[in-house]
């Protein structure tokens, strides 16, 4: 049996990030690494927006960006300049190539295609069994999430769902403007839940349009397509059109503990592994960031695990306070986004929800909004089950 010092389960953005940086690496890049997925990722799946104002590793791939955006909530339409950020998209098959072309050159990274039956913490290192073949390997660190597998643990923590279709359109004459872009565009039915869309387009006939809801249930498909062509047809004026592409997603928020450490010598990475935002969904930097640290981890201390700076975890407490609104009061995300938007700058809108801000930041932005929904929401998230668990006793 042909042993690993790294094996990667699953190679979707988490799993071939990971991988991309341990390739980067000077000193890990000869480490022998396994990489397991059931498919070989032949087709764009999916697109991953984000912002940023730095360069980053995969710049050369960015399809589009924007620094010129439109935000509506409610009676309320503003046009923003992000400079010096920018809002940046990347098609998943194109993130698949580069990351696949950039490993299959080193001859120390095997690739192998089929179902995963098992992943286990041995004594020494762990194994990961393929359709009854097993591997071993010094670490594992497993990216593969099954949404309906995921064990909810209701009445303690808030379970939401971020559920999106998103068309590539096309028209046969100039409809779009190219530099611009519309960002949590609310001028739709609510039905008590946050509901939006983003209009992202790639020139002046082409673009791609999706519908975006964070609420506890999933739609038809059907009720998917009625909402994106009454968008089209009537907000945007577009009465004749053409659809290119079909992209479809259900992203887990909640603010449960993802198990980190799945063994001694098992880590969780991407969705699994919590490195997707709970309050927004946002997964492509934050797993940038968690590649790279457990990189540096395995550089320095010759093992993947890493703390989170107790101050830091502050934020968690903010995204508990916005799951909380979401899932008891989603018809105020729309009021409260448009507070946000019209009370502060976009750099510390973005900042905040990067995790980068400063705690006098929060405090401003926090005061800035409608006060009612996240007093509420403090009561009934700490001290109203601080009193339950009193009397608990």
């Amino acid at each position: 049996m042909k042993k690993y010092d790294y094996i990667i389960t699953g190679a979707g953005l988490a799993g071939l990030s990971l991988a991309f940086y341990l390739n980067q690496s000077k000193n890990l890049r000869d480490k022998r690494i396994l990489i397991i997925d059931k498919n070989q990722k032949n087709e764009n799946d999916r697109t991953w927006c984000f912002w940023s104002d730095e360069k980053m590793a995969f710049d050369e791939i960015v399809v589009r960006d924007w620094q010129d955006i439109h935000f509506y909530g409610t009676d309320h339409h503003e046009r923003i300049d992000l400079s010096p950020f920018k809002y940046k998209m990347i098609r998943g098959i194109d993130f698949y190539n580069f990351t696949k072309n950039a490993l299959r050159q080193n001859k120390n990274i095997d690739w192998v295609y089929g179902n995963v039956d098992a992943i286990n913490d041995l004594e020494k290192g762990g194994s990961v069994v393929v359709e009854n073949v097993e591997y071993q390997g010094d670490w594992i660190f497993n990216s593969i999430f099954n949404i309906d597998d995921f064990k909810k643990e209701s009445g303690k923590y808030f379970h939401q769902l971020q559920h999106f279709k998103g068309w590539i359109i096309e028209t046969e004459e100039d409809t779009f403007q190219p530099e611009q872009m519309n960002l949590m565009d609310f001028r739709t039915e609510q039905h008590n839940n946050a509901r939006f869309f983003y209009l992202l387009p790639y020139n002046k006939r082409k673009a791609l349009v999706e519908y975006t809801i964070f609420s506890d249930t999933l739609l038809e498909q059907e009720d998917y397509d009625f909402y994106l062509k009454q968008y089209i047809t009537e907000t945007l004026g577009i009465p004749d059109y053409k659809i290119e592409e079909t992209e479809y997603g259900v992203i887990p928020m909640t603010n449960q503990p993802f198990e980190k450490a799945a063994g001694k010598h098992i880590l969780n990475i991407g969705t699994i592994g919590g490195d997707v935002k709970s309050s927004t969904g946002y997964a492509f930097c934050n797993i940038q960031q968690v590649a790279q640290k457990v990189v540096l981890n395995l550089e320095e201390k010759n093992q993947p695990f890493y703390n989170i700076n107790l101050f830091d975890k502050r934020f968690a407490i903010y995204d508990t306070l916005i799951l909380n609104i979401l899932q008891r009061e989603g018809n105020l995300i729309k009021p409260i986004f448009t507070q946000l938007f019209k009370k502060n700058h976009i750099h510390t809108i973005f900042n905040f929800l990067n995790e980068k801000t400063t705690l006098l930041q929060e405090l401003k932005l926090f005061f800035s909004l409608p006060h009612t929904p996240f007093w509420k929401g403090i009561f009934q998230v700490y001290f109203y089950q601080t009193i339950q668990n009193l009397f608990k006793r």
